[in-house]
């Protein structure tokens, strides 16, 4: 009895406690940042990183990124361990908040979609907008401006 004993327990602690030791001491691997930027750069293809930091939120790592990608500021939350994409959000400049706004209330509904075209003079916006019946409206703004240059 006393040899089947110190069997069970040689065998508990090679194929259960051993490997529970080795798996907690073992580091996970944080992914460097030239991986997220290859990351980043496959999932958003033409787009310039801006910034990239490495972040710690509730002991877990992950990588702050933004990036300008097809005219729009885009800010990223990733993963340090995995590569994947937590969070994905627009930044808007306050002209973009003031245009939708403005639209929102003239046109009195919603945004459903929208998207902005940037050349060196104007600024084009189009909009999607569903009103309170539930009909959806394109809406398309433009925004120019002559600069002025002095003479000497």
């Amino acid at each position: 009895m006393e040899v089947i004993m110190k069997k069970g327990f040689l065998l508990l602690f090679i194929f259960i406690i051993l490997p529970l030791v080795f798996f907690a001491q073992e580091k996970k691997k944080i992914l460097s940042e030239k991986e997220i930027q290859k990351l980043i750069l496959t999932e958003f293809k033409d787009a310039e990183i801006l910034k990239l930091e490495k972040k710690t939120e509730d002991k877990q790592m992950f990588y702050s990124a933004e990036i300008n990608y097809e005219n729009k500021k885009i800010a990223l939350k990733i993963d340090a361990q995995t590569g994947k994409i937590l969070e994905k959000k627009e930044i808007l400049t306050p002209i973009d908040e003031k245009v939708m706004e403005l639209v929102k209330t003239i046109f009195d509904g919603e945004i459903v979609e929208w998207s902005k075209e940037k050349e060196e003079d104007e600024i084009s916006y189009t909009f999607q907008i569903k009103n309170n019946k539930g009909k959806i409206k394109n809406i398309e703004i433009n925004i120019s401006w002559e600069s002025e240059e002095e003479e000497e």
